[in-house]
């Protein structure tokens, strides 16, 4: 779905207003730009998907940050108690959210440089690397 089509929608579904949060995981550089674009006024944006350099990004600090009163949090590594929270928050919402159709692509171990290369060409959004496949 185009970005412009991704934005009006979560605009019709929100009166308008855009969502609270924003959690960009993807990595995509321009991903960072559309979340600051889906979210509401005093809301936040959340950026965890660049735990390396995937590039510069555009954005539009008068628009998309100050007037809207935007905050912006980013992180670097987690420790257990997040994957904890994280995955009772999956189990929590399993029922509405289709979070295994987001897995583009099952990979063995021995697959991992061309689980890599899938995410780095935009192939696929989530590798998951399975260690005994």
């Amino acid at each position: 779905m185009p970005a412009a089509d991704r934005t009006d929608a979560v605009r019709r579904l929100t009166g308008g207003y855009g969502v609270d949060v924003v959690i960009e995981a993807s990595g995509s550089p321009d991903a960072v730009s559309q979340a600051l674009d889906l979210v509401r006024d005093g809301g936040r944006v959340v950026i965890c998907g660049h735990y390396t350099d995937n590039g510069p990004v555009e954005i539009h600090p008068h628009w998309q940050v100050n007037r809207k009163h935007v905050e912006i949090r980013g992180c670097w590594g987690c420790d257990y108690s997040h994957f904890h929270r994280a995955v009772q928050i999956a189990a929590r919402f399993g029922d509405r959210v289709p979070w295994r159709e987001m897995i583009g692509g099952r990979y063995g171990l021995h697959q991992a440089g061309d689980a890599l290369r899938a995410v780095e060409r935009r192939e696929v959004t989530k590798a998951v690397i399975l260690p005994n496949g």
